[in-house]
């Protein structure tokens, strides 16, 4: 923590190379200074949007002081793989301990199952990306690693109660129910 000139304290953080936000801000920056391109004004805001949430992530994990917790640890993988179909054994796994184990501690700590926090960030995103974008449903559930159309809206509807379809067409609803 540094204060400022006028006395307000601000807290600085060390990103490793291989963060998520140093990885968006340098590719944003290569395509940039390689394609002399500008990204478009909905993959901008896509893009500021992922830089904020990891932002807002990386300082309430601090405000916690619990970096090394297995929920977070788990936490930091799922939004890692947001954009990939989820497996609580991969997950569970990869962080060396049984699923209920897991489930317990992320339910302790976040008042959600690891499932129930992946669904919730992934369906803010294809929100995001419904709203501020023109790609195809089919274009959009690749994106998202669905394996077909039917469990693309089969997930969107279950977890918003309308069609990704409806929230595209009627982009009122959907500002009104994030």
């Amino acid at each position: 923590t540094y204060k400022a000139a006028d006395n307000v304290d601000f807290s600085v953080y060390d990103l490793e190379e291989d963060h998520l936000i140093v990885k968006k801000l340098m590719a944003l920056m290569e395509n940039h200074r390689f394609h002399n391109t500008m990204l478009s004004g909905a993959e901008s805001l896509g893009l500021c949007m992922e830089i904020l949430q990891e932002m807002c992530r990386i300082i309430e994990m601090k405000d916690r002081g619990k970096n090394g917790s297995l929920a977070i640890k788990a936490r930091n993988l799922i939004y890692k793989e947001r954009m990939r179909e989820f497996s609580l054994g991969d997950l569970s796994a990869r962080l060396g301990v049984c699923k209920e184990h897991l489930c317990r501690e992320f339910k302790r700590e976040f008042n959600d199952t690891p499932k129930q926090y992946y669904n919730r960030i992934r369906l803010d995103l294809i929100t995001e990306w419904l709203l501020n974008t023109d790609q195809s449903m089919k274009e959009l559930a690749a994106k998202f690693d669905f394996k077909s159309m039917p469990n693309f809206y089969a997930f969107y509807k279950k977890q918003s109660g309308k069609t990704p379809g409806e929230v595209r067409q009627n982009r009122t609803w959907a500002m009104r129910h994030k």
